[in-house]
């Protein structure tokens, strides 16, 4: 986290003061020979949405360096995790571990990990239908329960 715990959306750690923006020493490396470890750099949160016809989200993205166990170092990841709200944090220079293996290298997506430096998960919660998608749906069904219910009784009733 940045000093007095304020983070701008959208800039880059690496652009507040007390952070040096550099790529991870290899001492700093030398401590995450799991390739599920990794040290964060580049990271940014930004607001994606919100306005009339969408869905706001937020979008952390990272470049995770890493190494094998062997020590050499592996292709750099970079790493976005999207949800509705976002639980915990990960700052410049952080060791982060992702829940499971990684593929080799590429642009992956993650919905969770753990910031090993603060000792705590960060989560970014899933998309989730809206309130009002969820209330139209339930309109819907009793609207079509009515009908059913109705075209039973003047079944009921003609037959009688």
């Amino acid at each position: 986290m940045i000093p007095g715990g304020v983070r701008m959306p959208g800039m880059s750690a690496s652009q507040l003061p007390g952070y040096p923006g550099r790529e991870p020493s290899a001492a700093e490396l030398a401590t995450a020979r799991d390739p599920r470890l990794g040290i964060a750099y580049a990271v940014t949160v930004r607001s994606e949405g919100g306005g009339e016809n969408s869905i706001h989200q937020v979008v952390l993205t990272y470049r995770l360096h890493r190494r094998a166990p062997d020590g050499r170092e592996l292709p750099v990841l970079q790493v976005e995790m999207r949800g509705r709200r976002l639980q915990g944090m990960i700052a410049e220079g952080d060791l982060i571990q992702a829940p499971g293996p990684l593929p080799p290298g590429g642009v992956i997506q993650l919905e969770t990990v753990t910031n090993l430096t603060t000792s705590a998960p960060v989560v970014l919660r899933p998309q989730r239908a809206s309130v009002g998608c969820m209330v139209a749906t339930f309109v819907l069904l009793g609207l079509l329960l009515l009908v059913v219910v109705g075209l039973i009784v003047t079944a009921l009733v003609s037959a009688t």
